[in-house]
């Protein structure tokens, strides 16, 4: 359900892809990592990414072109549970009023894509317990059994 809405964004995805790859390739680079946090960004315009001369990392704090929107999304894991945010910042008023208008349409899509992106962290993390779980549970391998 994630991929279906997040062709509604423009991002390119591939059937095979991580979510938070498929991100990155709409543009979005990884701005911070901590040991409890990721934080993605990106710059977008009317006309798509835009690609800073320098690293995003360091284009991103100080970027305003007008017409563009910067995003940055977060996932953030502290007493048990994930979460995740996302701000957005319009360089210049026309193009606030402007993602307004778009947020009235994508809001509903973009809450689902959050959930169905958790879901599918959970799934992984479920997972490696239960092959953690399993790799547990084996019988011991007698000598001379193969």
């Amino acid at each position: 359900m994630a991929r279906f809405f997040l062709a509604f964004t423009r991002n390119k995805l591939r059937p095979d892809g991580r979510v938070l790859d498929d991100f990155a390739m709409g543009g979005d680079t990884v701005l911070a990592l901590e040991d409890d946090e990721l934080l993605y960004g990106g710059i977008g315009s009317p006309a798509g990414p835009v690609t800073p001369d320098q690293p995003m990392s360091e284009a991103f704090r100080d970027y305003r072109e007008p017409g563009c929107t910067k995003v940055g999304f977060n996932m953030r894991y502290a007493d048990g549970v994930l979460s995740t945010e996302t701000r957005i910042l319009a360089t210049d008023e026309r193009t606030r009023r402007s993602f307004g208008r778009y947020w009235v349409v994508i809001r509903i899509p973009s809450g689902l894509i959050r959930i169905a992106l958790l879901a599918a962290v959970k799934r992984q993390v479920d997972g490696r317990g239960k092959s953690a779980d399993r790799a547990q549970r084996r019988p011991a391998e007698h000598p001379g059994q193969a």
